[in-house]
């Protein structure tokens, strides 16, 4: 019986997981229906039912 195929070795993780494309997403404070998201970090714009506003973090 021929000898098993080595494992290839694991590549650690060279960068970190993607973030979320830029949009309104679900706001993660929960007091609005959705927060917008700029590709990068929260911003204080917010919605709900339709009706935009501002709520910093």
């Amino acid at each position: 019986m021929p000898p098993a195929p080595p494992v290839p070795a694991m590549s650690p993780m060279t960068s970190a997981p993607a973030l979320p494309a830029a949009g309104w997403l679900p706001d993660p404070t929960r007091r609005h229906e959705l927060r917008y998201w700029d590709g990068a970090q929260w911003t204080e714009h917010v919605s709900g039912n339709g009706v935009t506003g501002a709520d910093p973090l």
